[in-house]
């Protein structure tokens, strides 16, 4: 795990526990209201505390913790507790495949060229774009760092036309299994 990716982890904490007592939320009320684990929960707000994470979140996960909390998942990486945007129901993996595909297609870089300089393997990015893998934030970070942006900048709301493109073009064996 890189240094970024625990600067990016431990501010989702600081702003998942944030949100959660700004809303009186234990973690046991967050976990049954998400889904997602208290265990898990624990382990990303203690990344704020400067424990490193043993585990780092997946996308679906910040969408399940977003929604709980009633914050928009850019507004959850950026550590904008009070939700400075509008709430975006966009699934977050939807979102990052449109984000990635245009800034790439912006600097004119081919699929297999940003997963080589991102230092994975040839079909990585391939497999986000087309929804088949659902990344963990510390698997975004080798992203942006090829492609001079921030995770919060690949969680922006993409034109909903595309969404829905998006969305229809995926077949059962792209998607991974917790997309919904």
């Amino acid at each position: 795990m890189t240094k970024e990716s625990l600067s990016t982890v431990a501010l989702l904490g600081q702003t998942l526990r944030a949100r959660r007592k700004e809303l009186s939320l234990s973690q046991d009320t967050l976990s049954a209201r998400s889904g997602v684990s208290r265990r898990a929960i624990i382990r990303i707000e203690l990344a704020a505390a400067g424990e490193p994470p043993d585990t780092v979140p997946r996308l679906s996960t910040l969408d399940m913790l977003a929604q709980a909390l009633q914050l928009d998942v850019q507004d959850l990486a950026l550590g904008n507790v009070g939700g400075e945007r509008a709430f975006c129901d966009q699934i977050s993996l939807v979102r990052v495949a449109g984000n990635i595909a245009r800034i790439r297609k912006e600097l004119g870089l081919s699929q297999e060229r940003l997963s080589g300089l991102s230092g994975r393997f040839r079909e990585y990015v391939h497999r986000i774009e087309v929804l088949g893998f659902n990344p963990r934030i510390s698997d975004l970070e080798s992203i942006t760092a090829a492609l001079n942006c921030s995770v919060a900048d690949l969680l922006a709301p993409i034109p909903e036309d595309e969404y829905k493109l998006r969305l229809a073009k995926r077949t059962p064996s792209d998607a991974p299994t917790d997309l919904q």
